[in-house]
């Protein structure tokens, strides 16, 4: 029985290891469906991972009816193109019904007529459409249209509508390549907040109105070109946010801004504000031109070389970096602020300040006396925060006068054409002021008076300028520079010591008046004409053909490079012309002339100069040379390099040339008289007579002369000392005929 028992007991035992075993089976199995369960979702995984491409489709509209399963987009991108037919029909009509699927759909249509079209359409998220009627203006009303993000006018020919568009938020508005405005409308349950924000991107745009009700934020991209509106008209809209790296030009602007924020522009960007209470305008980094309103408007220029226009009220103007310039005209009042910034800034005033207004004005460096046809007076000591270095003024036919003006006051800048008189006078008159004047404008012509400076400069600009008169009675220098020709007609400084127009590009023209020093004065580099005072002076034409003009005193008188003309007065002067052909005419005095390189001219014209006792010395250096004289008195110059002589001799008197035997062309001119003679002509000279009645001439030397007579003549003409005389006649062709005769007689004496 316990065998038994124990065998049962094996059984049992046996059993349980067939159960493990099914056990374990079970176990294998579950093992598998999990297997095939991973598996199953990594064939998932793979699946999702997998790119999903959807086909886009193009839905072509015709003339009739677009509707139905023929114009139902799918999921892919799909277009919608509503531009005019083959015929040049217009597409789109109010009879569409266009669904998309669901990519980012877009509707291209072209509506060329002048109607209102209001399309059904759904699921289309871009609508860009061309107006391109020739006059008339056409809608497109998307009364019927649902889930659009954004609205393009592209392209448009003519001022056009955009109409009941279902909702403000998130909608972006572009306006592309056009030179036309679109106007903009929302639903009126689209924009019933008071916090609705719409985006306007603005590309190549050149003109043009944009009109976008009912929103009370607008944010404006500028992109591509320059964008120019004609005006933004958003009666709602208080806020303006502008972007872009562009130029932007806002035109007109509703009353409702009250913010124009440029802060994030990075070109130039224009605007202006009109609301009535205040407005705050900032711009970017670019050159912007800003202007307020009649309210109490706050204006930041930002970075970059700003223009800031202030209007009525109580204004608060600051530039920034750059140079910034403030035009207030006659706004500016003790409540305004003005703070130019780091830059070199200007402030342009109309009217004369009084010293209560000029308090909120700092940091500015220049003030300029804009144009208004009345004649101002500007007090500069009313300008107590801030430190002028400059004053301008623009006044075109008005006088302009600025009166006790700091030591920092180093410039005068002119700009209009024809300013009566532009004045400036120091608060305290020193021995030791100087100011430079810049002329600015074009072709201006005006009188100057700054009586208090003993240094100026004077810097011609951009076309020829005339000073009628420079008052300026304690000046001692003078420096002259720029391109533009300058003409000084009187100057009236009696102690000039210096002109300096040595940098100046353009011809000078002057006179000075200096009696109780010697001046000296150097020209530029153009055709420059100069005229000494009373004083012993020293001119020195430098390069260009200059006319230079000595007065009286011991003048030195260089012609320097170029064709220079040379005129001497009296004086004991020394007169060098240089490189170039160069024409001289000398006084009265004891001159020592050196006409240099070229083939020169040098003209006596006062009895005495070539005098025995008291005769110039005359040297024409390179090149031929010509003395012209003419003389009623006998006359032995000493010529050096002198290879012409041209004589008129106007008494019974000799002109010896023994002191010129450099000298191989002497010329009778007309006008000389019977008793005249020209004596003691080197050997080999050619005499050219062109008078008919002088009578004399003479070699002194027994040597060769060339005789040409150029005139008819029937009196004798004795020919002296020569031994050997050719004649001829180059004014009549029957020389040597049998019929009348040049030479009716001819005396030789050797």
């Amino acid at each position: 029985m316990a065998l038994a028992t124990a065998t049962a007991a094996t059984a049992a035992t046996t059993d349980d290891a067939a159960s493990a075993a099914a056990t374990s089976a079970s176990a294998s199995r579950v093992t598998a469906a999990d297997l095939a369960v991973t598996a199953a979702a990594a064939q998932v995984v793979t699946a999702a991972a997998a790119a999903v491409t959807y086909t886009a489709l193009v839905f072509t509209l015709t003339t009739g009816a677009n509707t139905g399963a023929s114009f139902t987009g799918a999921s892919g991108a799909d277009t919608y193109d509503g531009t005019v037919n083959s015929s040049g029909l217009q597409t789109l009509t109010s009879s569409d019904s266009l669904t998309g699927g669901g990519g980012t759909d877009t509707l291209n249509a072209t509506i060329t007529g002048s109607g209102i079209y209001s399309p059904t359409l759904s699921g289309i998220e871009v609508v860009q459409v061309a107006f391109e009627h020739a006059t008339a203006s056409g809608t497109l009303s998307l009364i019927n249209a649902t889930g659009i993000t954004t609205l393009e006018a592209t392209g448009s020919l003519v001022a056009n509508s955009i109409t009941n568009a279902d909702s403000a938020s998130g909608v972006t508005l572009k306006l592309t390549n056009t030179a036309v405005g679109t106007t903009f409308g929302f639903t009126t349950a689209a924009v019933a907040g008071t916090s609705d924000s719409v985006a306007l991107a603005l590309s190549n745009v050149t003109a043009g109105t944009v009109v976008i009700a009912g929103v009370e934020t607008i944010n404006v991209t500028s992109s591509t070109t320059a964008n120019t509106l004609t005006g933004l008209t958003a009666t709602s809209a208080t806020t303006l946010n502008l972007y872009g790296a562009v130029a932007l030009s806002l035109g007109t602007l509703s009353t409702a801004a009250r913010t124009i924020n440029g802060a994030a522009m990075t070109a130039a960007l224009t605007a202006t504000g009109t609301n009535t209470t205040s407005t705050t305008i900032t711009g970017g980094t670019g050159g912007d031109t800003l202007a307020g309103g009649s309210g109490n408007d706050v204006i930041s220029g930002g970075d970059g070389s700003d223009s800031i226009t202030a209007g009525a009220g109580n204004d608060n103007l600051s530039g920034g970096t750059g140079t910034n310039s403030f035009t207030l005209a006659a706004n500016l009042t003790a409540d305004d602020t003005i703070t130019g910034g780091s830059g070199t800034d200007t402030l342009s005033i109309t009217d004369a300040t009084a010293s209560a207004a000029a308090v909120g004005v700092t940091a500015v460096e220049t003030l300029l006396d804009s144009t208004d046809g009345a004649a101002d007076t500007h007090d500069l000591s009313v300008y107590t925060a801030t430190t002028l270095t400059r004053v301008n003024t623009s006044e075109a036919t008005s006088s302009a006068s600025f009166t006790n003006a700091s030591a920092s006051i180093a410039t005068l800048g002119v700009s209009g054409a024809t300013p009566t008189t532009v004045a400036l006078s120091r608060a305290t008159d020193t021995n030791a002021d100087s100011l430079t004047v810049a002329l600015t404008g074009s072709a201006i012509s005006t009188a100057l008076n700054i009586t208090d400076e003993e240094t100026v400069t004077i810097t011609s600009g951009t076309s020829a300028n005339t000073v009628a008169s420079l008052g300026s009675t304690d000046m001692t220098s003078l420096t002259i520079t720029g391109s533009a020709a300058l003409t000084l007609t009187t100057v009236s400084s009696t102690v000039l010591a210096t002109v300096n127009a040595g940098a100046a590009t353009g011809a000078i023209n002057l006179a000075i008046n200096s009696t109780a020093v010697a001046s000296t004065i150097t020209g530029g580099t153009a055709g420059d004409t100069l005229v000494g005072g009373s004083a012993a002076d020293s001119i020195d034409g430098g390069a260009g053909n200059d006319s230079l003009v000595g007065a009286a005193g011991n003048d030195v008188l260089t012609g320097g490079t170029g064709d220079d003309t040379i005129t001497d007065a009296t004086g004991n002067d020394t007169i060098t012309g240089g490189d170039g052909n160069d024409s001289i005419t000398s006084g009265t005095g004891t001159d020592s002339i050196n006409a240099g390189a070229g083939n020169d001219t040098i003209t006596f014209g006062t009895t005495g100069d070539l005098g025995t006792t008291t005769s110039d010395t005359v040297n024409g250096g390179d090149g031929t040379d010509t003395v012209v004289v003419t003389t009623a008195s006998a006359i032995t110059p000493t010529l050096t390099s002198i290879e012409t002589v041209t004589a008129t001799i106007t008494g019974a008197i000799a002109l010896t040339l023994s002191g010129a035997t450099s000298v191989t062309t002497v010329t009778i001119q007309t006008g000389s008289t019977a008793g005249g003679s020209v004596m003691d002509i080197a050997s080999g000279a050619e005499v050219n007579i062109l008078d008919a009645a002088f009578a004399t001439i003479d070699s002194g030397t027994a040597g060769t002369l060339s005789v040409d007579l150029l005139v008819d003549r029937t009196a004798t003409l004795n020919i002296g000392d020569a031994a050997t005389v050719t004649l001829f006649s180059s004014a009549v062709a029957d020389f040597g005929s049998s019929g009348a005769e040049d030479f009716s007689a001819v005396a030789l004496d050797d």
